[in-house]
């Protein structure tokens, strides 16, 4: 009886909790330090007491996981450092006034519970529902397309940077105004599939011994490789094929629990802090936890990084979501540059004193609110949650489905730009990344329909 009226209950909880936050914010009146304590401790009822937004223990890598730790991040880490250690200003002139911070978080934590609406208005219990089954076999991805693959992407590596040390340099950020080439842009495409083709060889070695130290030897191989084939001066460029290889390995090899994730993710905040000093050729201490602090507080969005909007009287040049998603087009995009929310952004952040830089990414929350209203934005983060809920339901249903679950999950790891980047940096990653992905589950979709022919003959 119960389990029919759960997606009602689900909702009661959240609306509910919903409810006695915003009478905290705008009632009570609490401050900084109120709001954030009274949405964590929102978070933590929600996953505690609704069925569909409960954390995932036994396949820890899914999509519903990965968006309720950045909201965590978002929602309680980031505040937390900013009690302990206070703002940090990054490239910041200044702090926002204490409204505007509060405003900021207070998006923030509406966009949270919008998403947790429209997730929980279509998810379905797949303990007591037939997931839909999709017409990929669970075969073994054969060891001839992943050498297919990782020679088209060493191609398009080739013609993306012609030489090895342009390669290399690429991990230096540059900023750069002009699109690329058409070659250049086709190798940008092809590029991708060149860390699939390790994964399927992967996947074929580990098949042939059960002896656990060679497993654990190929796989860190495989790790290292990946991440050798995806420098960049984007970080999402190569910490995202990582993390969907990881994926892969725990549906195919051992399933990564939760406590080892977080301890990963814990170990490798110093790593990727120094790399974004590495990357802009200033001094590496991103050890340090100084500089670890504030790398947390600048990519989870930290309420005083989304403040300067509320302050700003933008006219005209708040419409920027139609830039935002088409500026990333190679040449097409070249008359949206100046107009996107990346631009307009940035000019805020350093007060039009440098206009090519585009460094910051302009938080998806903010720029809905900022073109559309607090309607819109509630509206467009209940659609991102349903889309999110759908991605996961699919996602869950091709386990075992060879090279295809780490394709999935790479498309799942660029939406979540959604919730946790910008719109430019969501369309730069459709745009540029998700060809790959998809061209993988379109090749191993045709492998799967040839074997199936042969064994009818």
């Amino acid at each position: 009886m119960l389990r029919r009226y759960r997606k009602l209950i689900d909702l009661l909880v959240i609306l509910s909790t919903a409810t006695l936050y915003l009478i905290q914010f705008y009632v009570l009146d609490l401050g900084f330090n109120g709001a954030w304590v009274s949405a964590s401790c929102a978070l933590l009822a929600i996953t505690i007491f609704t069925r569909s937004l409960r954390p995932d223990f036994t396949q820890s890598l899914t999509a519903k996981n990965l968006a309720l730790g950045v909201f965590a991040l978002k929602l309680f880490v980031a505040p937390l450092s900013i009690s302990v250690y206070g703002f940090k200003y990054a490239t910041l002139f200044y702090i926002p006034s204490s409204l505007a911070v509060n405003n900021a978080y207070n998006l923030v934590v509406i966009s949270f519970f919008s998403f947790a609406v429209g997730w929980a208005l279509i998810y379905k219990d797949r303990n007591s529902n037939v997931q839909r089954q999709h017409s990929l076999e669970d075969v073994r991805t054969p060891m001839r397309f992943g050498i297919l693959l990782l020679v088209i992407g060493l191609l398009g590596m080739v013609l993306r940077y012609q030489t090895l040390g342009d390669y290399l340099n690429s991990v230096y950020v540059r900023y750069e105004a002009s699109s690329p080439s058409i070659l250049q842009f086709l190798g940008s495409l092809l590029k991708p599939l060149a860390v699939f083709g390790v994964a399927v060889i992967w996947e074929n070695l580990i098949r042939r011994s059960k002896i656990d130290l060679y497993r654990i030897a190929i796989t860190l191989v495989a790790c290292l490789i990946i991440v050798a084939l995806s420098l960049s001066s984007n970080r999402a460029t190569i910490v995202y094929p990582l993390i969907a290889f990881l994926a892969m390995v725990s549906v195919k090899y051992r399933p990564l629990s939760l406590a080892p994730l977080v301890g990963i993710f814990v170990v490798s905040l110093p790593i990727i802090s120094a790399f974004g000093d590495f990357r802009v050729g200033g001094r590496t201490d991103g050890g340090s936890i100084e500089s670890g602090i504030e790398q947390l507080q600048v990519y989870f969005g930290a309420p005083q990084f989304i403040a300067p909007m509320l302050e700003t009287e933008l006219g005209s040049e708040s419409a920027t979501v139609k830039s935002s998603l088409l500026e990333s087009l190679p040449i097409v995009g070249e008359s949206y540059r100046y107009t996107s929310g990346s631009y307009v952004y940035n000019q805020v952040i350093y007060r039009n004193l440098i206009s090519i830089v585009r460094d910051q990414v302009y938080p998806v929350a903010a720029e809905i609110f900022i073109n559309f209203g607090l309607l819109g934005m509630i509206m467009t983060h209940i659609f991102i949650g349903m889309v999110y809920c759908r991605l996961d339901a699919i996602y869950l249903s091709l386990a075992n489905k060879g090279i295809v679950p780490m394709a999935f999950f790479l498309l799942i790891l660029y939406f979540n730009a959604s919730i946790i980047l910008s719109i430019s940096v969501l369309s730069q990653f459709f745009i540029y990344n998700a060809l790959a992905p998809l061209l993988v589950i379109w090749g191993f979709m045709l492998v799967n329909r040839s074997k199936t022919t042969r064994e009818k003959r």
